[in-house]
């Protein structure tokens, strides 16, 4: 889905950081947990996203190696975020064992978390921390409040852009987009109208 940059730059222009909801002609409006748990699917309950334990980039190294499988560059990285080129770079091939593939698995919903759910205004880092909760099994990455976490990202962000008018907005766009479009009416795409082939 491509975002509508009209839409999102007139939406942030209405942003109130000291309310956090849009004020529009017809009142003000925000977006709630149940909004992200409907249009994005995930758990709005569970454990707090609350910031990274780790400090040193020896440290992340290591967390990319052991829980990736593969060793970033120094130049790739910052205190906090890695470059996106250096986590998509390694891949899986058809004789990969089950390790790599739980490896790959890991890098690609680490990509999702910093490329989809909780992007930065450059599109092209994505924070460490992330990498930190998917560490160990897997499964255990439903017991955090995800929906909590990319709402308040995006609130910060929202917040960010209204209070300094920056020209970009990090947070997940697509949400803000399809909320927009489910919320007002006067913004939402008319629907493409498909004549249906007759059957002879």
């Amino acid at each position: 889905m491509k975002v509508d940059h009209s839409l999102i730059c007139a939406l942030v222009e209405r942003w109130r950081p000291e309310t956090h909801t849009f004020h529009l002609p017809f009142g003000e409006v925000g977006i709630s947990l149940q909004d992200v748990a409907v249009i994005l699917g995930l758990p709005i309950q569970g454990m707090p996203l609350s910031g990274p334990t780790i400090r040193g980039k020896d440290q992340w190294i290591d967390l990319c190696t052991q829980s990736c499988g593969f060793t970033p560059l120094q130049t790739d990285m910052r205190t906090s975020d890695i470059t996106m080129s250096a986590v998509t770079r390694h891949r899986i091939v058809d004789d990969s064992t089950d390790e790599e593939v739980t490896e790959h698995t890991r890098t690609l919903i680490w990509q999702l978390l910093g490329g989809f759910l909780f992007p930065d205004t450059s599109g092209a880092r994505i924070r460490l921390y992330f990498l930190e909760v998917l560490q160990g099994d897997l499964a255990l990455a439903r017991r955090w409040s995800w929906g909590s976490a990319v709402l308040g990202y995006l609130y910060h962000n929202l917040c960010n852009g209204a209070m300094w008018e920056t020209k970009q907005v990090g947070g997940c766009m697509h949400l803000l987009q399809i909320w927009a479009w489910s919320r007002i009416s006067m913004v939402r795409p008319s629907a493409l109208q498909v004549d249906r082939p007759q059957v002879i």
